[in-house]
């Protein structure tokens, strides 16, 4: 599920994804950052398969450097399970390699926390 903050995007991977889902869910989160210039990405998840999720987020992230599509966007990744967390250092050390601000976090807030010291200091959410 995706959701459009003033300043943020915020992707809920779901449990029961495939793999197929998972890197087409990212794309289309990321290029929604591209076309609205949101500079923020809060990915959420506690998808119980490592692997999958891994695979399908590196996959996409590859995808769309490759073809030039990622925008200058910085990525929070919540993983609210131990195996989600695993998944997203993964997708961190590629993020890192290609210089992509990144880092992985086990609460949302954190991860909101990191985008607010990144950005202005401000990170609201309608509710």
């Amino acid at each position: 599920m995706l959701t459009i903050y003033p300043r943020y995007i915020k992707l809920v991977i779901e449990e029961d994804m495939v793999l197929e889902e998972i890197p087409e869910a990212f794309r289309m989160a990321i290029q929604v950052c591209r076309f609205n210039e949101i500079n923020d990405a809060l990915l959420v998840t506690s998808h119980p398969d490592r692997l999958q999720l891994r695979a399908g987020l590196r996959a996409a992230l590859r995808t769309m450097m490759a073809r030039a599509m990622m925008p200058p966007v910085r990525l929070a990744l919540v993983g609210l399970k131990p195996e989600a967390v695993k998944a997203f250092q993964g997708l961190k050390e590629l993020a890192d390699d290609n210089s992509i601000p990144c880092e992985v976090f086990a609460e949302e807030e954190a991860g909101l926390a990191w985008l607010a010291k990144l950005g202005d200091g401000k990170v609201t959410a309608i509710r």
